[in-house]
């Protein structure tokens, strides 16, 4: 790994308590930011798993175990999202693509620390319109 994936490190974990049968990511893939974080995601689940879930549309979604949903829909405020596991299926809920996108790495900063997302329902929404990074130097 370089240092261009900065954070993003995928190694493999032998024990990893989320769902580990995940087989499918369901997005609004025309959506570029969307896309963006289902494909890091896919790139996650690969590294760290084992397991390359396949990318389907959100329109041909199909609940049931196994499964990965990035839904846009209203309820929070903007880049807010709500990350929850439900009967083994993992949903990402977001007013907007950015919201999308931090959920999706909320789920992949569980995956690389192990952690278990069984019944987890965690809802997140920024209390500064603005996010910057910090990287220690002079802006």
């Amino acid at each position: 790994m370089g240092f261009e994936q900065a954070w993003l490190s995928y190694q493999k974990r032998e024990t990893c308590g989320v769902v580990k049968n995940i087989d499918r990511i369901y997005a609004s893939l025309q959506n570029p930011v969307i896309r963006s974080g289902a494909e890091e995601l896919q790139a996650a689940f690969a590294g760290i798993i084992g397991n390359e879930p396949v990318l389907y549309a959100d329109s041909e979604y199909e609940p049931g175990e196994g499964r990965i949903r990035l839904l846009v829909k209203e309820g929070l405020k903007a880049e807010g999202y709500h990350l929850f596991e439900e009967k083994g299926e993992v949903t990402v809920e977001a007013p907007d693509a950015n919201g999308i996108l931090y959920g999706v790495f909320e789920l992949i900063r569980h995956l690389q620390l192990g952690k278990n997302l069984d019944g987890k329902d965690i809802t997140k929404e920024p209390v500064m319109p603005l996010r910057m990074l910090n990287h220690w130097d002079n802006m």
